[in-house]
């Protein structure tokens, strides 16, 4: 088993985890897909389709994560993990190509607004869904069980 099939699996796994956890409910889908200039079975594109993953306060996380496998390591080409909660405030983790880096770093974060392109490091799925757990439904914050108010600019 190479690493891509390996991570698909580590996915899954994860995923049933912060679902066992009462972190998740409903349906937890996955979709595994071949990615442009990617040879099948060295990598491809995980996402959940429809609106995201459902939390247990009905906030949402869509993600999708375009991986290849070079040597048995993994890169991520490009994701996106976009968390939102009901009142509106989210904030979105994306890799993308540039040409312009101080405006829009490869790596960036959004908060509550398409622009700025705030710097951020390497994401991944596991890293985003802690950084979720210990920030919105930890016992060791003030956020948990709060409604975050969002006002018009």
């Amino acid at each position: 088993m190479n690493s891509w099939q390996i991570y698909k699996s580590h996915v899954l796994g994860l995923l049933s985890q912060y679902g066992r956890r009462g972190f998740l409910q409903g349906k937890i889908e996955l979709k595994f897909t071949t990615a442009s200039g990617i040879p099948k079975g060295q990598g491809g594109t995980i996402y959940v389709p429809g609106s995201g993953l459902t939390f247990r306060d009905k906030a949402i996380l869509s993600f999708s994560e375009t991986i290849q496998s070079i040597n048995n390591e993994l890169i991520w080409k490009t994701y996106r993990y976009h968390y939102q909660r009901t009142s509106g405030y989210y904030f979105t983790y994306e890799r993308e190509s540039t040409t312009d880096v101080i405006r829009k770093p490869e790596h960036h974060l959004h908060v509550l607004l398409p622009f700025p392109h705030f710097n951020s490091a390497s994401m991944n799925l596991e890293n985003v869904l802690k950084l979720i757990e210990v920030n919105f439904y930890s016992n060791n914050t003030k956020l948990v069980g709060r409604t975050i108010h969002i006002e018009s600019l």
